[in-house]
């Protein structure tokens, strides 16, 4: 039988983190652990409101649930999935906990790595975005001060936008991307992508809401040296043939897809496809963020930031955005 226990936990950012999507001070989560002989694996999730994701309401299920999932049979990570995905439909956030949690356990019941367990090898490895939500300019060149970093993430909203790209490209020389997560109208991103190119922007992300994709194509040929990524508009398997007709890529979510089977999945489509891939967090404060750091081998872009924003201690080794795992064994997560 597994064991599986859980716990919540609330972390503050150090900095208030607001996107278009609205303004956090704090972020909860869900913390679990499935358990089996003498290993066990860990998983994280978090409460995000715009996805519907209630980490208190999980935690509910688990207890209505936990008989459930401490019976199963476990052999390995992808049925363990399937299991999950039939038990809790429609709750990828907490299926991602858990099947992390899962591969956590096939890894450290193997001897070896995550990254390892899933055929990669720890090379080709880029660095890590670290995003500044939107703030005021003083307190922008405050973090970007602050916070050094070979890539930054700037959140836009739409209002303002190049006065705070150039305040940020005023401060540093490293590669900046934008993230409008769907703020943006058609009229005004034509309006400012010229500039944007020259400051030298070479990622936007979900510049407009979903089902407004189809405008991504006129922004490619106002700006073709910049990179489209998709997050809201695909946030699983489902919606990966929207996306591939529209962006350059996806930035795949363990907690948006429901895990790491999936994403594994969908990666496979996106490199059959030509497509870039970029990994990307949901603030996962330690759990979360050493799962989704073993496959930054086979990423294009990575989005791995949630330790760095969130006021915790990870486990995580970050040197100048490049992520090293000191810990062999399985995600190398240890509470």
């Amino acid at each position: 039988m597994l064991r599986l226990q859980y716990e919540t936990a609330r972390y503050a950012f150090e900095y208030p983190f607001e996107t278009s999507h609205g303004l956090r001070t704090h972020q909860d989560a869900l913390l679990v652990k499935v358990g089996f002989g003498p290993w066990t694996g860990h998983g994280e999730c978090t409460s995000i409101p715009y996805y519907q994701a209630n980490v208190a309401a999980y935690y509910q299920l688990l207890t209505e649930y936990k008989k459930a999932v401490e019976q199963y049979a476990y052999n390995g990570p992808e049925r363990f999935w399937h299991f999950l995905h039939h038990l809790f439909p429609g709750k990828n956030f907490l299926i991602a906990a858990l099947d992390i949690a899962g591969w956590d356990l096939f890894a450290r019941m193997k001897q070896t790595s995550l990254h390892s367990i899933i055929g990669l090898q720890w090379k080709h490895l880029k660095p890590t975005c670290y995003t500044i939500g939107i703030q005021d300019i003083p307190t922008l060149e405050q973090i970007v001060s602050a916070k050094r970093s070979p890539v930054y993430k700037l959140k836009v909203n739409g209002l303002d936008d190049l006065e705070h790209v150039r305040a940020l490209r005023k401060h540093t020389t490293a590669d900046i991307w934008i993230d409008a997560n769907g703020a943006w109208k058609a009229d005004d991103a034509r309006a400012i992508l010229g500039e944007l190119a020259q400051l030298g922007i070479t990622l936007i992300e979900q510049p407009f809401a979903p089902g407004e994709d189809e405008q991504v194509a006129a922004c490619k040929s106002l700006a073709p040296g910049i990179i489209f990524i998709a997050d809201e508009s695909c946030k699983t398997a489902a919606d990966l043939d929207l996306a591939l007709q529209h962006y350059d890529g996806v930035n795949i979510k363990l907690s948006k897809c429901g895990g790491m089977t999936p994403a594994l999945q969908m990666m496979q489509r996106l490199k059959k496809e030509g497509k870039k891939i970029m990994i990307g967090n949901m603030c996962e404060s330690q759990a979360g963020a050493n799962a989704l750091a073993h496959l930054i081998p086979i990423a294009d872009y990575v989005d791995i930031d949630g330790p760095l924003l969130l006021q915790t201690n990870p486990s995580l080794v970050y040197e100048e955005g490049y992520i090293s795992i000191p810990d062999p064994s399985g995600s190398g997560y240890r509470p």
